[in-house]
């Protein structure tokens, strides 16, 4: 079991990956010609960033209040997709097809985490609001997915 430097840990990891998910819509929004796409990443950049203040500020509430004793764990490999190698079918643009499938992998990480970590957290605010984010993390690959049918169906 971890402490709660444990779960401060876990907080830190999710922000890291708010960040690296922000950036990544931001750069794929610099990349997509068609300026409706490029709007839907920016907004879901925006929501990333959104997500990222809510768990800072999490965890400052959590530093000023959580008891020594709690105890949280979670395997944080279990929530990355760092690494993956993805394999796209023919399309005219092979990169961007395989930007949306890391999104989509990224996005499910991420619902999986706070899903996870809500079951953990025993605060009912907390719980609430990380319930809120994995929901909202669902919406965002329920969107690219849609959005990639429609890019990249046979």
């Amino acid at each position: 079991m971890e402490t709660k430097e444990g779960l401060l840990k876990i907080l830190d990891f999710a922000i890291r990956e708010e960040e690296k998910a922000f950036e990544y819509y931001r750069d794929l929004a610099a990349q997509v010609g068609d300026k409706s796409l490029r709007a839907v990443m920016l907004n879901f950049a925006d929501m990333e960033r959104s997500h990222k203040e809510k768990l800072k500020a999490i965890k400052q509430d959590i530093k000023e209040g959580l008891k020594p004793g709690d105890t949280v764990y979670m395997k944080l490999a279990d929530y990355t997709v760092h690494g993956l190698e993805l394999e796209s079918q023919d399309s005219d643009n092979p990169e961007l097809q395989k930007a949306y499938l890391l999104g989509i992998r990224c996005e499910e990480a991420a619902h999986k985490l706070y899903r996870d970590l809500a079951k953990k957290v025993k605060d009912r605010p907390y719980k609430k609001i990380l319930k809120s984010l994995a929901c909202e993390e669902s919406k965002h690959q329920k969107r690219l997915e849609e959005e990639y049918a429609q890019r990249f169906a046979c």
